[in-house]
């Protein structure tokens, strides 16, 4: 886990396809908008979004390229959503 930009982090899952990491990472995005975070005041529903990007054969800034082009695609979907990259 990686924290790559303001509001933005990175996670490795070595030896998982992207459609398995996909499935892992929508269970943590619904998670995430079913809790809340306590704050001063008072408590704050959250979402977030996720693009996912495979890595066999690319290097690492393709990689991250891929990555943020869904993430990207994720926020104009509507957010709180996960996207892979094609």
């Amino acid at each position: 886990l990686a924290r790559t930009g303001g509001e933005e982090f990175c996670v490795l899952f070595p030896g998982l396809t992207g459609d398995r990491a996909s499935q892992l990472l929508e269970v943590f995005r619904s998670q995430v908008e079913d809790g809340y975070a306590q704050t001063d005041a008072g408590s704050v529903s959250m979402t977030i979004s996720i693009g996912v990007a495979q890595a066999p054969n690319l290097s690492l800034e393709s990689l991250m390229k891929n990555a943020g082009s869904a993430l990207y695609r994720a926020k104009v979907a509507g957010r709180n959503t996960v996207i892979i990259s094609e």
